[in-house]
C-alpha cells in the first residue's frame, strides 16, 4: 500500500529518486509513505510497479499531523521532505522524530533528501544536522549518498544535497 502525503504541490524529491528508493528499499506489498511528493500519475505508476499493490491513499495534512493518526509499526519505508525539521522549534522536531520512530516497523527504512543552504555567504549544513538528529534518536545510518556518488545511480544530486538512508533498529536501544 502506498500513502502519499503531498501537502506540498511542488515535489522536493525527483521522480527518479522515488523510483530508486521504491525499487531498492521496498518489497512487494510493503506499506510505504512518500511525503513531499505530488501524487502524479508517474509516481503512482512507479509505486504500483514496485509494490505490486493498487491501493493508494493521499493526505494533504502536515507530516506530524498525519503521523499522529497512524498506528504503531505501520510503515516499512518512509521517504519524506525534511523541511519541517529545519525549523528552530526543537519540540516540533522531537515530536516528528518520535512519530517517525513509532510508525516505522523495526528494521524499516526512513530516508530524506536534504540540502545545505547559504546564510550570510556561509554554508549551513542542514543535511548533516538532520543526520545527527536522527542518529541521536537511535536511528542507524545505513547510507549517505552525496553529489559525488557513483554514476551508476539513476539520479544526480546537486552540490551540498544528500540522500540519507536510516534503518530503525530491530530492538530498542
Amino acid at each position: 500500500m502506498l500513502l502519499v502525503a503531498d501537502r506540498h504541490q511542488t515535489a522536493n524529491h525527483h521522480h527518479s529518486i522515488a523510483r530508486y528508493v521504491l525499487e531498492r528499499y521496498s518489497q512487494p506489498f510493503d506499506t510505504v509513505l512518500l511525503n513531499g511528493l505530488h501524487a502524479s500519475p508517474s509516481i503512482l505508476r512507479i509505486a504500483k510497479q514496485a509494490l505490486r499493490h493498487p491501493e493508494t491513499y493521499a493526505s494533504r495534512t502536515g507530516l506530524e499531523s498525519f503521523l499522529t493518526r497512524v498506528p504503531d509499526h505501520c510503515f516499512h519505508l518512509i521517504l519524506f521532505d525534511p523541511s519541517e525539521f529545519l525549523s528552530d522549534d526543537t519540540i516540533q522536531q522531537s515530536n516528528l522524530l518520535y512519530h517517525i520512530m513509532r510508525v516505522l516497523q523495526p528494521g524499516g527504512n526512513c530516508m530524506f533528501v536534504a540540502s545545505d543552504s547559504r546564510r550570510n555567504g556561509k554554508i549551513v549544513p542542514n543535511g548533516f544536522r538532520l543526520v545527527h538528529r536522527f542518529m541521536a534518536a537511535q536511528f542507524q545510518l545505513a547510507r549517505l549518498i552525496g553529489q559525488a556518488a557513483d554514476d551508476s545511480l539513476p539520479f544526480h544530486l546537486h552540490p551540498h544535497q544528500y540522500l540519507a538512508v536510516f534503518r530503525k533498529p530491530l530492538a530498542p536501544a
